[in-house]
């Protein structure tokens, strides 16, 4: 190992690189971070190229503490350390490069007597098949890097380059070829993630996932393909399919309630309330067992058509959630908004929050302003018990994640596409 940052050494990170990258994660997506101090060369003039080694030690013993289990580091040149992550998506790559960015300024560093400021500059790429090489993908997580430098640092950058996105066209159509031969041949698949009560008993209460097969039965995760389906409008077909499946598991299962997220693209669709009620009277489903949840981003960037699904689903007796919540007060306006039965704490949060006291005091406050509006709390992707008795002290009513359950596929056979699906999917 490196001597001073005791990760890896280039050649044993890059081969360990290698074999992590050829196995799928459980879930989620691997992601290579590359994260740089800034303006290093002013660091080694005033303390010498002997002592600056400390401060490059000091920044690896704080990266290292804001790893999750799974993830690992090397020293790949100079001052330049590569992390691969396993997260749920790039969004919470760069939310973790954002939360080691601002960590690392607010940080004191220091040789002796002698005290210095530092921030650093951490580019962030996902491991997906737009890279055919290795090579690839390392280059353009560089390139996120040195381009985040370039405007200035201090800061988080993910890869957005024009080459990238040609490769990104390519794969893209042969996904999209995928999805569309998937949805026509029933190769979809719905898996269940049980919720656990942490104040009480909650039977029958699933955050329902999905997962496609490839021709030869084999599973394939949604961070492979649903990317893909988003940016070519695939998604309202694939969100009807979930919703219906859901709707049909719930019954065959008497669950009590059933989460089905939406995307973006559904946000603005605006026949899904109506389209919603209709399958419910089909079925003569309760409309208190199925729960619509929208991510916290997509719901602040498309405020006005989430309200209206969320009124909407308030009228016919369908409860609303807010998932991926961030924790801070500025947050709070979007609970009057929209009034969520249900609010799904960030997963991303859950790592750091059995030693950060200052995160401990954000989610006691969210949780005190939704029992005060009468909104119940879940924590997302909960990994251990240390986590579950925290949350418990902070007055969480639920949680979910692989402590609590692996999500388990239900290998449904009966069609789940309606005719007008499929026929939307032939004509374009």
């Amino acid at each position: 190992r490196d001597p001073t940052t005791l990760f890896y050494h280039r050649a044993q990170f890059l081969e360990r690189l290698q074999k992590r990258l050829a196995i799928k994660p459980a879930s989620g997506i691997h992601v290579l971070a590359c994260i740089r101090p800034d303006h290093f060369s002013t660091v080694q003039k005033d303390l010498g190229y002997i002592e600056s080694e400390e401060i490059l030690a000091q920044l690896a013993e704080h990266l290292r503490l804001r790893l999750h289990p799974r993830d690992f580091a090397g020293r790949f040149e100079g001052t330049a350390i590569m992390v691969l992550l396993e997260r749920g998506n790039e969004n919470d790559a760069e939310v973790w490069g954002q939360q080691l960015v601002d960590h690392i300024h607010d940080a004191e560093f220091a040789v002796g007597d002698k005290k210095i400021s530092l921030t650093c500059t951490v580019g962030v790429c996902a491991a997906s098949g737009v890279f055919t090489t290795l090579e690839q993908l390392v280059a353009a997580t560089m390139e996120s890097q040195q381009r985040g430098r370039k405007k200035g640092g201090n800061t988080v950058q993910l890869n957005e380059s024009d080459d990238g996105d040609s490769r990104l066209r390519r794969f893209d159509a042969i996904w999209v070829k995928h999805i569309r031969s998937a949805l026509m041949e029933d190769r979809f698949r719905l898996a269940q993630l049980p919720i656990a009560g942490l104040r009480g008993e909650a039977n029958g209460m699933y955050d329902m996932l999905v997962r496609m097969l490839d021709e030869h039965g084999q599973s394939v995760l949604p961070s492979e393909f649903l990317p893909a389906a988003e940016r070519n409008n695939l998604m309202k077909t694939v969100d009807r399919w979930i919703l219906t499946a859901s709707m049909d598991f719930s019954q065959a299962e008497d669950a009590q309630l059933v989460f089905v997220r939406l995307s973006r693209q559904s946000l603005q669709d605006s026949s899904l309330v109506n389209w919603v009620a209709q399958e419910l009277g089909k079925r003569q489903m309760p409309a208190s067992k199925l729960c619509i949840q929208v991510a916290e981003r997509d719901a602040a960037k498309h405020i006005k058509n989430t309200r209206v699904i969320a009124d909407g689903c308030r009228k016919m007796g369908v409860p609303f959630a807010i998932t991926h919540y961030g924790v801070d007060q500025t947050r709070i306006q979007i609970l009057d908004i929209l009034k969520p039965s249900y609010v799904k704490i960030d997963g991303e949060l859950m790592h750091s929050l059995i030693e950060d006291m200052e995160l401990q005091n954000n989610v006691r406050e969210l949780t005190e302003a939704c029992n005060s509006r009468n909104i119940l709390t879940i924590a997302e992707r909960v990994e251990n018990a240390n986590e579950m008795a925290v949350l418990f002290q902070l007055g969480v009513h639920f949680m979910q994640g692989h402590y609590v359950h692996e999500p388990e596929v239900v290998l449904a056979e009966p069609p789940r596409v309606a005719t007008s699906s499929l026929d939307a999917i032939v004509n374009s």
